[in-house]
């Protein structure tokens, strides 16, 4: 998977049957649109491009401080298991999980 260029402002990656939409706002507050299913096979990619967001800011001046404002929406998440969520737990300190679609928050509510 290519990763997103945060310069270009929005991006989308397609890798079925999950995607995502990378924006970036004017303050440098960096959201990701997840849709689809975020599930054991999705985890270890949307692992790694959320690894190189984290530190997107240490390459991009016009950025700073991005990756502790990365803001992940959950509204379109079709289906999630323990590792898609256990994925994005693990970056906890670095985003912020918002709009929980109703099979997100069924998995959280189950924990």
């Amino acid at each position: 998977m290519a990763m997103p260029s945060p310069a270009t402002g929005n991006e989308r990656v397609d890798v079925a049957p999950w995607s995502v939409v990378v924006a970036i706002d004017r303050s440098g507050t960096m959201t990701l649109r997840l849709r689809g299913e975020i599930d054991t096979d999705a985890a270890p990619t949307l692992d790694r491009a959320l690894a190189w967001l984290r530190h997107v800011d240490r390459d991009v001046p016009a950025f700073p401080d991005a990756s502790r404002r990365l803001t992940i929406d959950c509204s379109e998440i079709t289906f999630m298991d323990v590792r898609g969520l256990g994925c994005l737990l693990r970056h906890g300190r670095y985003v912020r999980l918002v709009n929980p679609s109703r099979h997100v928050r069924r998995l959280i509510e189950s924990l």
